[in-house]
């Protein structure tokens, strides 16, 4: 082991290899990784008690060993240029807050919080997550990874590369991404999924900003993607705003917000409150979200294969618009823009044979 380490890295130290796998660096010591060199440890764990320098050099955290044979653990933070976790099986579990310069690369198996802070800075950025290697909390014990960026007028900006996509024509100034890996209880709607956000900008007034949030399906629980809708508090949790929602796309797996003039904290639950109402020859019928600022999604559960006509009217009775969808049996999903409109109530009107009128608020 000490030749390998010679041979990939510059160091001034003295170390131990203790027998159960672990890399040591005692109290006092300082390491060095030279230039662009990549200190590989697999199926071995690493306990920083010296002063690691990482330099511009990469360290790879690999093997088959157990999740909690392979650790990153300090009593303070470590820092890291470069760090890929690339394990064939099992996963890796942070025991220190870390920092990272560059790449945080993930290339195989988890990287477990275990309620510790990844910083990724103003440089740094997330490569690789997908639903086979990704970071999380495995205990349910939270920890969270953010990244900063100074947004000026930015058209999809994604600091750190976390899966927050924001885009505003105002300036929001010095901004910081906090990613979180633990679940929100939304009075009425139940558990989110197991990630949040905070976006705190240095602006964070009138921003009419669109927000568009990545998922991963093991971030669900047993929360049915169709169905989620995102809320927002700004008091830690104390209170929280109406089910919003103006996209999705459950291929690529995002939801999306619009007209969002404030920030705060962003969860994804189920809307367990959308209008609901039955019908002879559709079965059931869900709006939501409704109120709505944009984009309404129906739910409709058809008995047969069919063709509909649904049409939207004012308080008048006057028609706005009318949608003819293709129907086959089963749930399916309509989705109807309502943004163009002004603020009001408006009435969904079905075929005689199935409902007549449906109530939804454009807020």
């Amino acid at each position: 082991m000490k030749s390998n380490i010679l041979f990939f890295c510059m160091m001034l130290f003295a170390y131990s290899l203790f027998a159960q796998g672990t890399w040591h660096t005692e109290a006092g010591t300082h390491i060095l990784i030279s230039d662009e060199a990549t200190l590989h440890l697999d199926n071995i764990s690493l306990l920083i008690e010296g002063d690691l320098d990482p330099g511009l050099g990469t360290i790879i955290v690999s093997g088959v060993a157990s999740t909690t044979a392979s650790r990153i653990e300090s009593q303070g933070t470590i820092h890291f240029h470069n760090l890929t976790i690339q394990k064939e099986k099992h996963d890796v579990q942070l025991d220190a807050d870390i920092q990272v310069a560059n790449i945080l690369s993930m290339q195989g198996g988890r990287l477990d919080l275990n309620g510790h802070q990844i910083d990724l800075g103003t440089t740094a950025y997330l490569l690789g997550e997908n639903e086979d290697s990704y970071i999380t909390s495995l205990s349910h014990s939270g920890g969270e990874i953010s990244a900063k960026a100074m947004l000026i007028s930015p058209q999809g900006a994604n600091p750190g590369n976390l899966g927050i996509s924001i885009q505003s024509d105002e300036v929001l100034g010095h901004t910081k991404i906090i990613r979180g890996h633990a679940s929100h209880d939304v009075p009425q709607h139940g558990q989110s999924t197991y990630r949040y956000v905070d976006i705190i900008p240095e602006n964070n007034q009138d921003l009419n900003a669109v927000l568009r949030f990545h998922f991963l399906e093991a971030e669900l629980k047993q929360l049915q993607p169709q169905s989620l809708s995102l809320y927002h508090t700004f008091d830690e949790g104390i209170t929280w705003s109406n089910g919003q929602l103006d996209n999705r796309n459950l291929t690529d797996k995002w939801l999306e917000v619009r007209h969002v003039q404030r920030m705060g904290r962003w969860v994804s639950a189920e809307n367990h409150h959308p209008s609901s109402l039955q019908a002879s020859s559709l079965g059931e019928i869900k709006l939501f979200p409704n109120p709505t600022s944009g984009a309404l999604f129906i739910h409709l559960n058809a008995q047969t294969e069919q063709e509909l006509t649904l049409s939207i009217v004012n308080i008048l009775g006057q028609e706005i618009l009318s949608r003819q969808s293709s129907l086959h049996p089963g749930w399916n999903e309509i989705k109807l823009d309502l943004s163009p409109l002004s603020s009001g109530v408006y009435l969904i009107r079905f075929p005689a044979n199935s409902l007549s009128e449906f109530k939804v608020i454009r807020e």
